[in-house]
């Protein structure tokens, strides 16, 4: 699929595209990028950055990436940095996070469709070791395991994607939260214990 192609078959969707990626770069990528930022609007008022839901598809040595962030001035829960071979795989991830369902897992609702990062078969084992805990205890061990990311590898802009901790939502209302880290490798049921 050629950059001109996806362009065309992204506008057809609903979406807007501009041309030559503004948002999201370090200083490396700039000078190599030939990409393609895309929202949710047909016609968007105002600059690409105060859009909602802002992706970016570019070229990276000889990977696509695909980028998604809402976080002005932090991260967010859906904050995306994915590389895949090739501008079609980008182009999907585009089309699952826009258009994609969550997947249902006993109740409960993953946005696996805005994160082409997760493994669904480890997602799966992930959730059948939930555990619970208080909410004093998993705050703690969020904030442990950001502390200790960056004494190991540093702050850089897309690098502590992993180690947060998002809230899943559950179809119907539960006296617990569920709390997924975003490298899928720890998950709490945490009481509610402020209801």
């Amino acid at each position: 699929m050629e950059l001109e192609n996806a362009i065309k078959h992204l506008l057809a969707l609903g979406l807007w595209v501009q041309a030559d990626v503004t948002r999201g770069y370090t200083e490396t990528e700039i000078e190599a990028a030939k990409g393609i930022t895309i929202a949710r609007c047909s016609t968007p008022i105002g600059p690409v950055d105060s859009l909602e839901e802002v992706s970016l598809v570019f070229p990276h040595g000889n990977r696509w990436v695909y980028r998604h962030w809402d976080g002005v001035g932090g991260r967010a829960d859906d904050d995306v940095h994915f590389e895949t071979k090739s501008l079609a795989d980008a182009i999907h991830c585009v089309e699952n996070f826009y258009f994609g369902k969550p997947l249902q897992i006993d109740g409960w609702l993953f946005p696996s469709h805005k994160h082409p990062e997760w493994n669904i078969e480890l997602l799966h084992d992930t959730f059948a070791k939930a555990s619970s805990i208080s909410e004093v205890d998993f705050h703690r061990i969020r904030h442990d395991r950001y502390r200790q990311f960056k004494e190991q590898v540093g702050a850089g802009p897309f690098s502590a994607i992993g180690v947060r901790f998002r809230k899943i939502e559950a179809i119907e209302p539960r006296p617990v939260a569920l709390w997924l880290r975003n490298d899928l490798t720890e998950i709490y049921l945490v009481n509610n214990e402020s209801e």
